[in-house]
């Protein structure tokens, strides 16, 4: 059966697909886009990690080897601390944790931060 002709959505040239289903013109132009959009995604995702980083870096050198300790916002905010950025979060006690990673921090009132290790 023959299909009517398409537009590889990699190189944008007209092709005559052999199977109903098929998107592009070559397994090299498929390849290519599928590889394409996968450096994208690497480095969005690495854009994103290396800022949590920095933010458990901040907070890890805070806590030292302390399981507790509090600070401001505005001394994070000094130390370039970005407060958007973090893993994921828990309500515990009617109060929000934010989490990066093994560390938690709570933001009471206006300025107060307690730092926690969640784990050993």
């Amino acid at each position: 059966m023959k299909y009517p002709a398409r537009k590889d959505p990699y190189t944008g040239e007209m092709f005559v697909p052999g199977r109903r289903n098929q998107r592009f013109a070559s397994k090299e132009t498929k390849n290519a886009w599928h590889n394409q959009r996968a450096i994208a995604l690497a480095d969005e995702k690495r854009a994103v990690n290396k800022v949590l980083e920095k933010n458990r870096k901040i907070l890890a050198s805070l806590l030292g080897d302390q399981a507790s300790v509090e600070t401001t916002l505005l001394d994070l905010e000094r130390q370039g601390f970005r407060f958007n950025y973090l893993t994921h979060t828990r309500r515990h006690e009617e109060k929000v944790w934010r989490y990066i990673y093994g560390i938690r921090y709570l933001i009471e009132g206006k300025s107060k931060i307690i730092i926690e290790k969640t784990h050993a």
